[in-house]
C-alpha cells in the first residue's frame, strides 16, 4: 500500500509540474544548441610514425654486414621517442621554422585564433606582457615557455597497441595551420632526432681532446729526446749501479780506517801516559824488537846489580859503573819510546786525514748518486708521462674516429629508423562542437534539470490540494470531504 502511495505521489508531482519541466528542458536545450552553433569550430590533424628495427654494429670501426645485428624497438625506445616528440626544444624548433617560413607571425597564432584548452586566453595574457617587454629581457623566455606548455598539452602522442606505430594528434581552430604545424613538427623531429642521438658537441669535444693530447705528447717526446741525448755519454743506470758499489766499498774502507784510528788513538794515549809516569821503565805493553832488546839488556843489568849488591858497597866503583850503565840503558829505552810515540802520533794524523778525505769522497759520491737518481727518476717520470699521454691520445683518437664513423653512419640510420607512416592531415569533420551530441545532451540535462526544479518547487509549495494535506497540517482527523462540482 505504501509503495502505491509514493508512486501515485510521484506521478502527481510530475504531471502537476509538466509546464515547469517542459520550459526548463526547452531552455537548457536551446542554450546548448546555441552554444554549439556559435562556438568556434575545432579541427584535428593526425599523423603517424613507425619506429623500425634498429641495425646495431658490434664494433663501430667495423663496417662489415656480418658484424651487424638487428634489434626490435623496446617499450623503452618507444617511450623515449614519445618524450622526444613532446620535448620543448622540438616544439620551439617547429615554431621558429614556421615563423621563418612566414606561416605564422606570433607563436600564439600557431593553431589559429582559438583552440580547445584556452589558447585565446593565453594570447590575451601575452598581450599584457607587451608593456614590459622593452624593459624586461625575461619576457621572451616567459612567453616562449607558456606557448610551448600550451602546445605540449594540445599535442597528443600515443603508441598503437601491439605495434611500433606512434600516433600524433593536435587540435586547433584553423585546420590549415593545425595541419601545417603537425607536418612541420614531424619533419623537424626527424632532423632533431639525428642531432640528439649523435650530438656534434661530443665529436667536437673528442677532436679537441685528441689535438690537446697530441700537442702535449709531442712536447714531452721532444723533452725525452733531449734528456736521452744529454745522457748518451754515460748510461745513467750503469753509473748509478757502479756508484752504489763504490760507495759500499768506501763505506767499508771508512769503517776500517775508523777502527784503526781508534786503536792508534788508544796506543798514542797509552804511550803518552807511560812517558809521563816515571815509575814505568820497561814498557812491556809495547811490541817492538828494539824495545825488546833494550828491555832484555836492562833486565840483565838489573839482575846483575842485585847480585853485585851482595858483594860490593853502593859507593864502590863497580856499583856506580853498573848504575851508570843501567841509567844510560833506561834513557835509551825512554828515548826509543818517545820516538815510537812521535811516529804513532804521525800515523794518527795520517789516519785522520785519510778518514776526512774518504768522508769527502763519500759525500761527493753520494751527491753524484743522488743527482743521477734524480735524473733517472725524472727520465722515468718523463717516460711514464709520455706513455700515459700516448695512451690517452690513442684513446681519444680512436674514440674521435669512431664518433665520426658513427655520425656518418648514424646520420642516415637515425633518420632511417623512423619512417613517416602517414603525413599530417586534418579531419574533414569538426571535433568540436558536435551539434547532434550537444543537442541530445542538452535535451537530457534539460529534462533532468526540469524534474529537479519540479521537485524543488513541490517541496516548497504548501498549497492544500488533498484531504490528507488537511490532516497533515492541522493534525486533525478527516471526517469527510465534499467533491467540487464544476458549473456549466
Amino acid at each position: 500500500m505504501a509503495a502505491d502511495d509514493w508512486k501515485r505521489e510521484l506521478a502527481e508531482i510530475i504531471f502537476g509540474r509538466i509546464p515547469i519541466i517542459v520550459w526548463t528542458s526547452v531552455l537548457v536545450a536551446v542554450f546548448a544548441l546555441a552554444f554549439a552553433l556559435f562556438s568556434t569550430p575545432i579541427y584535428e590533424a593526425r599523423g603517424s610514425l613507425v619506429l623500425r628495427s634498429k641495425t646495431v654494429q658490434s664494433s663501430t670501426a667495423s663496417l662489415n654486414a656480418a658484424d651487424e645485428r638487428v634489434e626490435a624497438p623496446t617499450e623503452h625506445d618507444l617511450a623515449s621517442e614519445q618524450q622526444l616528440l613532446l620535448s620543448g626544444a622540438l616544439i620551439q624548433r617547429t615554431i621558429v621554422k614556421l615563423q621563418k617560413l612566414g606561416e605564422v607571425e606570433a607563436p600564439a597564432d600557431v593553431l589559429g585564433r582559438r583552440r580547445a584548452g584556452g589558447l585565446s586566453a593565453v594570447k590575451r595574457w601575452l598581450s599584457s606582457l607587451v608593456a614590459r617587454k622593452a624593459t624586461d629581457s625575461s619576457v621572451d623566455a616567459e612567453m616562449a615557455g607558456v606557448v610551448q606548455g600550451i602546445l605540449k598539452s594540445a599535442l597528443k602522442v600515443g603508441v598503437v597497441e601491439g605495434s611500433n606505430v606512434i600516433r600524433l594528434r593536435i587540435e586547433g581552430s584553423d585546420p590549415i595551420r593545425v595541419e601545417r604545424f603537425l607536418d612541420t613538427l614531424m619533419s623537424e623531429y626527424l632532423q632533431y632526432r639525428v642531432t640528439v642521438l649523435h650530438p656534434p658537441d661530443q665529436r667536437l669535444f673528442l677532436r679537441e681532446q685528441r689535438d690537446f693530447y697530441n700537442g702535449r705528447l709531442q712536447e714531452l717526446e721532444a723533452k725525452r729526446v733531449t734528456a736521452t741525448d744529454a745522457s748518451s755519454v754515460l748510461d745513467l743506470e750503469n753509473e748509478i749501479s757502479n756508484n752504489i758499489d763504490l760507495e759500499t766499498t768506501l763505506v767499508d774502507r771508512h769503517s776500517e780506517l775508523r777502527n784503526r784510528y781508534m786503536d792508534q788513538e788508544q796506543r798514542v794515549s797509552m804511550l803518552a801516559s807511560a812517558l809521563v809516569d816515571e815509575t814505568v821503565s820497561h814498557f812491556a805493553f809495547l811490541e817492538n824488537t828494539v824495545l825488546d832488546t833494550l828491555n832484555d839488556q836492562l833486565m840483565s843489568l838489573t839482575i846483575e846489580r842485585g847480585r853485585m849488591e851482595r858483594q860490593f858497597l853502593e859507593a864502590s866503583p863497580q856499583m856506580q859503573a853498573l848504575d851508570r850503565n843501567i841509567a844510560n840503558l833506561a834513557s835509551r829505552l825512554r828515548a826509543e819510546v818517545k820516538t815510537i810515540h812521535r811516529d804513532a802520533g804521525q800515523k794518527l794524523k795520517i789516519l785522520a786525514a785519510q778518514i776526512k778525505l774518504l768522508e769527502f769522497s763519500l759525500a761527493e759520491l753520494k751527491d753524484r748518486t743522488d743527482e743521477l737518481q734524480g735524473e733517472a727518476m725524472r727520465f722515468r717520470q718523463l717516460s711514464r708521462e709520455t706513455d700515459l699521454l700516448r695512451v690517452s691520445y690513442e684513446s681519444f683518437a680512436r674514440r674521435s674516429e669512431e664518433a665520426e664513423i658513427s655520425a656518418a653512419i648514424g646520420a642516415s640510420e637515425a633518420s632511417g629508423d623512423v619512417t613517416v607512416l602517414s603525413r599530417a592531415a586534418f579531419t574533414a569533420d569538426k571535433t568540436f562542437p558536435r551539434i547532434p551530441l550537444i543537442a541530445v545532451l542538452g535535451l537530457f540535462f534539460g529534462i533532468t534539470a526540469g524534474c529537479g526544479v519540479a521537485f524543488v518547487t513541490e517541496y516548497f509549495d504548501h498549497t492544500i490540494r488533498r484531504a490528507s494535506d488537511v490532516a497533515l497540517f492541522t493534525s486533525l482527523p478527516v471526517i469527510g470531504s465534499i467533491r467540487c462540482v464544476s458549473r456549466k
